[in-house]
């Protein structure tokens, strides 16, 4: 049985999950699948589904979403996100969809967060993807903030309603603000997992607000930003969890 404050990561991963929906419509999704648009990260050798499948894909992931939010069958609405997310991955590969069907995937296998292998797994998840995530900007020297630099000048050429993205964007543009912008990044993601395993309710906020930062900054980061909250939950002691 789930600890009455271990639902919070429930809550927050059925956000990720309706959240991903919302990207997938602003993304180009409906364009790609009926050919209007290329079909980029799309799966070598599998075919490309009609756009009517997206109706069928998305509505899925709503039930499966409302069902692990207010606890109606768990771990077949777990299973259920697995199998679309799954399905939606050989449409259009997408790391943070790799995330979200990992964690599925575990709640449909383990039954739920409350199971000792299950929670382990998870947890390690978070520390996995800030592993990697910072190893490879280092490969690719994102410290030099050209990286962060050049991601600006892309995004601030395509159409921008939200003003203070627009604000930080320009602000990114400057060299110096860039290079500083990516020290502080990769300190950030340094920090996270140390600071979940030495002071869990501190390591969640700063999750928190890192990842909110990036969500406001950067487009189609919201599902992921959800999802990581949701596995950094998870450190939080349930003595201690609101």
């Amino acid at each position: 049985m789930t600890h009455p404050k271990r639902e919070w990561f429930y809550r927050l991963f059925a956000l990720a999950l309706v959240v991903r929906v919302v990207e997938d419509q602003f993304n180009g999704r409906w364009a790609i699948q009926s050919g209007e648009l290329f079909p980029w990260r799309h799966m070598p050798m599998v075919p490309l589904l009609p756009a009517p499948e997206l109706l069928v894909e998305w509505t899925g992931l709503i039930i499966a979403a409302v069902g692990l939010a207010f606890g109606w069958r768990r771990r077949a609405c777990a299973t259920l996100a697995s199998l679309l997310i799954a399905l939606s991955l050989t449409q259009m590969f997408q790391n943070q969809k790799l995330l979200l069907f990992s964690i599925a995937l575990a709640l449909a296998i383990g039954g739920d967060a409350e199971n000792e292998d299950t929670r382990w797994y998870l947890k390690w998840q978070l520390v996995v993807v800030y592993g990697f995530t910072v190893a490879h900007k280092f490969i690719d020297g994102f410290a030099d903030g050209a990286v962060l630099q050049n991601l600006a000048q892309t995004l601030l050429a395509e159409p921008l309603a939200f003003a203070p993205r627009t604000w930080v964007l320009q602000a990114l543009t400057n060299q110096d603000v860039a290079r500083v912008a990516s020290l502080a990044t990769l300190a950030v993601e340094i920090t996270i997992p140390f600071a979940l395993f030495r002071l869990p309710r501190a390591g969640f906020t700063l999750v928190v607000l890192f990842r909110l930062g990036l969500s406001l900054t950067m487009p189609d980061l919201a599902a992921f930003g959800f999802a990581m909250a949701s596995l950094a939950f998870l450190f939080v002691p349930s003595n201690e969890a609101r």
